[in-house]
C-alpha cells in the first residue's frame, strides 16, 4: 500500500477544521449548561440570530470581542 503524505496546506486545513469544530462544541456545551438558545446568545453579544448561526457554520467570522462576550 502506498504511503500518503499530507502537504503543509493539507495539515493547516485539518488544524483549522479541528479548531472550528472545537469552537462549535464549546458553544453547544455552554448553551446546554446555561440553558440558553442561539437567539439568547446572539442578542447578548449584539448580533442577529441569523448572523450567529452563520458564524457558527464558519467560526472564522467571529470577532474576538464576540468570543469574549460569548464564552467569558
Amino acid at each position: 500500500m502506498p504511503k500518503v503524505y499530507l502537504t503543509q496546506n493539507d495539515r493547516a486545513d485539518d488544524r483549522a477544521a479541528s479548531a472550528d469544530e472545537a469552537l462549535r462544541l464549546t458553544v453547544a456545551t455552554r448553551m446546554m449548561r446555561d440553558r440558553r438558545t442561539q437567539k439568547d446568545i446572539a442578542r447578548s453579544i449584539g448580533i442577529t440570530p441569523i448572523t450567529f448561526s452563520r458564524r457558527l457554520a464558519n467560526p472564522e467570522g467571529f470577532t474576538l470581542s464576540e468570543l469574549r462576550l460569548m464564552l467569558g
